[in-house]
């Protein structure tokens, strides 16, 4: 038995295994002078999709174990300034 079932009594995932899912992810830094650093990445660059695995992505006790694939494609942008 699988460890979480559909609504209509089906196992979840489907015969309780995963198909493999990997993502592309890209991050770059560029100091601007000895003090200033910028940054930037784009997680999940081709946008894939992840199989359903409600106990990863459900998480457990409201902390989620890893959102890759469950939130699509995302940029982070920054700056870090040290004194």
């Amino acid at each position: 038995m699988c460890a979480s079932r559909l609504a209509d009594g089906t196992d979840a995932p489907n015969g309780c295994r995963l198909a493999s899912f990997t993502t592309f992810d890209l991050s770059a830094r560029y100091n601007m002078s000895p003090n200033l650093q910028l940054f930037a990445a784009i997680n999940n660059v081709l946008d894939k999709v992840a199989p359903l695995d409600p106990l990863t992505y459900g998480g457990l006790s409201y902390n989620p174990m890893d959102a890759s694939g469950a939130i699509g494609r995302y940029l982070k942008v920054g700056a870090r300034y040290q004194f």
